[in-house]
Order: C-alpha cells, then structure tokens, then sequence
C-alpha cells in the first residue's frame, strides 16, 4: 500500500507540471516594425487582498493580432480570446463587453525593455514580463539543486546556521521591507520558518535540547504552519479550499511523538523527529502542494521543489530529519524569494489548472489525508495497526 500511495502522490505532482518548454500554442516572432517587443508567451503576477492568494496571467501573442489570455486564480481559471495593436508606442489589448477577464479594457501598456511592459491591474501598478520556459525550466532545477547544498552546508555548519537564521532574517528586513511585497500571510511565512530554525539552533547547539518545552516548541511552531495556510483556505472560501483547509486540519490531528525529538550524537548534531513517519510525510506534502496550487499558482512548481529538497534527504541520505529539512528548506525559499522577488517571479513555471482539476486535486488530498488519520486513530485508540502502511505503531518509524 505505501508504493501504491506514493506513486500517487507522484503522479498527482507530476500532473500539475506542464511539459518542458510548452507555452500555450506556438507563436513566431515577431516581424512587423509596428509591434517593438517579441512575440509568444508573457506573464503577470498579482499579489491578490487579505485572505486571498495571487493572480497569475498568461498572455500568448501571435503576429496576426491575436492574443489568448488565460488566468489562473483561487476563484477564477478563465480563458478570452482577445486582439491586440500597437499605437503611439504603447500596446494594447482590445477586450469585448462579453469577455471573462476584463482588467485590461483598452488601456496602454508601456515597454520599459525588451523583457519587461508596465501596465495596471486591479488599481496597481505591475509587470508584464516575456516569458523563457528553458530559462524558467533551468531556474527551478538550479533552485532544487541549491537548496539542497544550502541545507547541507548548514547541517554541517554551526556558524553558517546561524548566519542563515539570525543574522541574515535581521540585516536584510531593510531590504524585504522594499521588496513590495505586503500580504500577511507571506510576511507570516517568511519569518515562522525562520523563528522555527532558531529553536533547532538551541536543539543542536546548547543544552536546551533537555527540556520539553523546546521540544513542544518545536512541534507547536509546525502546527502552526500548517494553520496559516489551513486559515487562508477558509477565507478564500471555495469548495477545493474548504476540502483542502479540512485536510490540513487531519494534519495537524495526526501529528504525534513530539517527545521523540532530539539531537543525535553525529558531528553534525542533525535533530531528529524519529516518530514522523514517512507515510505522514507524504500525505503532508500532498496537501502542502495542493495549497500553494490552488492559492498561489505561479509558485506551484517551485514549492513542489522546496518540499522534494527536504522530502527526498530526509529519506536517502539521513531518515529522521524531515522536519529540520523541511524547516530548512522553507526559510531558504522564503528569504530567496523576498530578496529576488522580481528574478523569481518571471522565471515560473506555470502549471495547468481548471476548476475540474482544481477540485479533483483538492479531494484527492483530503481523501489521503483522512485516510491516515483514521489509520492512526485506529492504531492509537483500538491497537489495531495497519500492515503495510507506518503509522506510528513502530517506536522509531524509520
């Protein structure tokens, strides 16, 4: 049943890539001296309200004056065919009263550079950026590779540890601070990792590591986490939400053995959390992906690489440290993304969504994460163990 499970997950994540170098239907460039910027995919990225998540747009330009624009958002997946010209040096999309995505409505768009326009959406200012996708391919794959090595070299580094989670969240705040990024919930994100890693600093550092409420600390900051987003699902308020902030609620309920946490008695001092098992894992990253696709889809890709970079370690090169790779990886990402906001945001990979898919994604991750939670409350409760599927039953789960 585990192989089973996580072929599942893995294909589920593997339907939410696109393939390598797809972007919407082929476009040539362009070769009119009307139209001073190259044909073929753009992109916009919108920080969307409180309690809401971001709005990507993708726009595919062709030379006969067609553009299709499509956006993904938490309460629209939407698709216009539209028309395109260029006058006085600015360009514009030409959108029909009967059209679903209304946020041009004729007004210019002003080349800043060959890769970069600038137009208003929603009553602010953004960018509309020409799209790579071997570029953006290459990006994500550096960016897994990457972190993996940071994590590495902040295992095995006590002074680079502590540069990464004390000093850097301090000198660079002036910085994040003018990235212009405002939303709550990604301002919560960047720092929760961040105080979290702190506590695995006196775990494997000092001799706080003897008491327990380090150790509740530890396992209090996770569930957390997990209750930031389980909030933003509910406030947005759609059905795959709903299913998917239910499913970070059988999380948080499967959560166990916190006591269990510990520094081991390697050089590196890794701490360990031997009483999460691999199946929870699992069935956390199902939902973890299933929140960032369906609230913040131009990130969607990358989390999928920031949950592997801890995930695949902690299994292949040192099983029990999952929760401090997660912690790691996380914190990484976060600072990564505050201080390259704009590298970032045009090098994604976007993935494809509709309300159908959206909704089978969203169920899928709450039938798994049920599922493990009645098979660990079958276990806790009755002492009846699944065979095949870890749950706790076992005192070292690896």
């Amino acid at each position: 049943m585990m192989k089973r499970l996580l072929g599942s997950l893995l294909l589920a994540a593997l339907m939410m890539l696109p393939g390598i170098g797809s972007a919407g239907q082929p476009a040539p460039t362009a070769t009119d001296t009307e139209a001073p910027f190259t044909m073929g995919r753009w992109q916009i990225i919108t920080e969307g309200p409180v309690g809401s998540g971001d709005g990507l747009y993708l726009l595919d330009f062709f030379n006969d004056g067609r553009v299709q624009v499509e956006l993904q958002n938490s309460d629209r997946n939407v698709i216009d065919q539209k028309r395109w010209s260029m006058q006085d040096g600015a360009l514009f999309i030409h959108t029909q009263p009967g059209d679903a995505i209304q946020e041009f409505i004729d007004q210019p768009i002003r080349l800043v550079d060959a890769d970069t326009m600038r137009l208003t959406v929603e009553g602010g200012e953004v960018n509309m950026t020409k799209h790579y996708a071997l570029a953006s391919w290459v990006h994500l794959i550096s960016f897994f590779i990457g972190s993996i090595l940071v994590y590495e070299l902040a295992r095995k580094s006590k002074l680079f540890m502590i540069a990464l989670f004390a000093v850097a969240p301090v000198a660079l705040l002036p910085y994040w601070l003018d990235s212009g990024i405002d939303a709550w919930f990604k301002w919560a994100k960047l720092y929760s990792p961040i105080v979290h890693g702190l506590f695995f600093i006196l775990m494997s550092c000092t001799q706080m590591f003897r008491k327990n409420w380090v150790r509740f600390t530890i396992a209090a900051l996770f569930i957390i986490n997990i209750l930031e987003a389980v909030g933003q699902d509910f406030s947005i308020g759609h059905l795959p939400n709903i299913l998917n902030g239910l499913a970070g609620i059988f999380c948080v309920l499967a959560v166990t053995r916190w006591a269990g946490i510990n520094p081991d008695d390697s050089k590196e001092k890794d701490v360990l959390w031997p009483g999460m098992t691999l199946s929870f894992i699992l069935v956390y990253d199902m939902w973890n992906i299933t929140f960032v696709y369906l609230s913040f889809p131009d990130l969607t890709s990358i989390q999928i690489a920031v949950l592997a970079a801890a995930t695949l370690p902690a299994i292949f090169i040192k099983k029990g440290t999952w929760m401090q790779a997660r912690i790691f990886t996380l914190s990484i990402f976060m600072m990564y993304g505050f201080s390259f906001k704009t590298f970032v945001e045009v090098h994604t990979v976007a993935t494809p969504r509709t309300d159908g898919l959206m909704l089978a994604v969203a169920a899928f991750s709450f039938a798994v994460n049920l599922a493990y939670l009645l098979y660990y409350w079958r276990w806790k409760y009755l002492g009846k163990a699944p065979k095949r599927v870890e749950v706790g039953q076992h005192e070292v789960a690896y």
